[in-house]
């Protein structure tokens, strides 16, 4: 199997299985947990019938994410964590380079940054998806032991918990004991790192099974943890499987408390060659973004954290135009409010704005902006105003569909959400499935026809007045248009254009978390 470190482990995005250090049955000091500067953790959902592949952009300047894009399959969650800190070390010194007494990665900071514990360390180790596509896990002691440990399942049925819950430094032989400063033994070695001979390392005469059985000293970590590897051809009773059927139950992503960005989700993509997606492709060639947008149309959760007035701001976007439907829900809080699209666009989507796919269905709906290309669906030039830029035809479409979404540049009044500093969050979401009314002309089809997003107004013409450009820059000369209020109708909640910005952004104080839902 292919041993992984446990402190790389502790970061990985696809990990289902909790790590649990039980350092306080330890004798030994406690391990340093360095959990650093607070974060924000971003929950996704699929509720799609089909597989998506979740893309995410920081604004510029802000730290980026641990994970710019990852799949998401059917009914499935996730959770990613891009605060990254060591647990199982201990005794670390944070004044000038960062060191530990045990299971340093001697990468000089908190951060293991790739690198592996330096042995003794008591390592949860896994691989996933390994043969029989089940998942393996286990304990290992062959590295040495620095505290106890263990590991529990999470959403599954029948995955049994393993365990190396016992002090071994407490009965570690004088030949493998390492003392700190204060002369307590704080890590016990293995056989193979204290003497380096090969019937303890199995290796040379002694490089199988039948030629390396256990050692006085191997024997003495297995009696204590009789559930872990004590030493390297210790298989039989120690390696642990999950059945396929049990699959990653949460997917999260922390972002820093002043991160500003947005997510989307592509659908109908291809994973034989280069990684390419029918809609809101990031054109990466693989499954992360690393830091590429979506290509419009698609439908955007937009997030700045600590923003104005140290509040959260968050809304759902069709400025960009529509491929699914799509809701935020905020979490652990009260009393704020969620935003949903969770219409269909892609049923009403004008022509114009439709992208078809290969079957000639709308899969998904441009803006008017991208469709057009024009002053006054882009907002842009003589329309750069919201006083010049009012919504569209096809902004309204989006608004109808979507009323929460901000369907066109300034769709401000009715898509932006705001809470005030301590109290809960409002959700938002766009549930409707705008693909199911997208206008012909903003509709972007799959291989089978059939309507898989929805083309905004302004990416579907690149009108000024679809994309709020040139004398239509304005909120005032930017209204909705047929198209955006069309979005607007389907997901109240979300942005339907680029003024479409007061009922569709919200606000949370600080410090809540979010769930984002595909095709709510």
């Amino acid at each position: 199997m292919d041993f992984v470190n446990p402190i790389d482990i502790l970061k990985s995005s696809l990990n289902r299985l909790r790590l649990k250090l039980d350092t306080n049955r330890s004798k030994s000091r406690a391990a340093c947990t360095h959990a650093g500067a607070q974060s924000v953790t971003f929950s996704f959902t699929n509720k799609c019938p089909y597989t998506v592949w979740p893309g995410t952009l920081t604004a510029a300047g802000r730290p980026q994410l641990s994970s710019t894009g990852f799949t998401l399959a059917t009914g499935a969650s996730f959770s990613l964590s891009a605060l990254q800190h060591g647990l199982a070390r201990t005794q670390c010194s944070t004044s000038g380079k960062f060191v530990c007494a045990t299971a340093d990665c001697a990468s000089g900071v908190i951060e293991c940054n790739g690198a592996g514990a330096i042995p003794p360390a008591s390592l949860a180790e896994f691989t996933l998806r390994g043969d029989g596509g089940k998942d393996f896990y286990d304990i290992s002691l062959v590295d040495g032991f620095n505290i106890p440990i263990s590991i529990t399942p999470q959403g599954g049925s029948g995955c049994q918990s393993t365990s190396c819950a016992a002090n071994v430094n407490a009965v570690c032989d004088p030949s493998l004991a390492v003392r700190g400063a204060d002369g307590n033994v704080i890590a016990c070695k293995s056989a193979c790192a204290a003497f380096n001979q090969p019937q303890y390392c199995c290796t040379g005469a002694y490089s199988t099974p039948e030629t390396c059985p256990p050692t006085q000293y191997s024997m003495t970590f297995k009696q204590k943890c009789p559930q872990a590897y004590s030493y390297a051809y210790d298989d039989r009773s120690s390696t642990f499987t999950c059945p396929v059927a049990i699959d990653r139950a949460s997917f999260s992503l922390s972002a820093p408390a002043t991160w500003s960005g947005r997510f989307w989700a592509r659908t109908q993509c291809s994973t034989s060659g280069k990684f390419v997606c029918a809609t809101a492709d990031c054109a990466s060639g693989v499954i992360q973004c690393n830091g590429a947008g979506a290509i419009p149309p698609a439908s955007l959760a937009e997030f700045t954290l600590r923003g104005d007035g140290g509040k959260d701001f968050y809304d759902i976007s069709l400025v960009d135009g529509f491929n699914i439907p799509i809701s935020i829900t905020p979490q652990g809080g009260s009393g704020c409010k969620s935003t949903s699209c969770a219409a269909n666009v892609n049923a009403v989507c004008d022509p114009k704005l439709a992208v078809r796919g290969a079957d000639g269905t709308v899969i998904a709906c441009k803006s008017a902006c991208a469709a057009f290309n024009q002053p006054q669906y882009c907002c842009t030039g003589a329309y750069s105003k919201p006083e010049t830029c009012p919504p569209t035809q096809y902004s309204r479409t989006f608004k109808q569909q979507c009323p929460q979404a901000y369907s066109y540049a300034y769709d401000d009044k009715s898509s932006t959400f705001t809470c005030p500093r301590g109290s809960g969050c409002q959700s938002t979401s766009c549930a409707a499935n705008v693909n199911a009314v997208c206008d012909p002309s903003l509709a972007v089809r799959g291989a089978d026809g059939t309507v898989i997003a929805c083309k905004s107004a302004c990416v579907a013409f690149n009108q000024p007045q679809y994309c709020c450009t040139g004398p239509n820059n304005t909120p005032e000369t930017c209204p909705p248009t047929q198209y955006s209020m069309t979005f607007k109708q389907q997901c109240p909640q979300a942005y339907s254009y680029a003024y479409d910005d007061k009922s569709s952004t919200f606000t949370c104080p600080s410090g809540g978390n979010y769930l984002i839902t595909f095709c709510p």
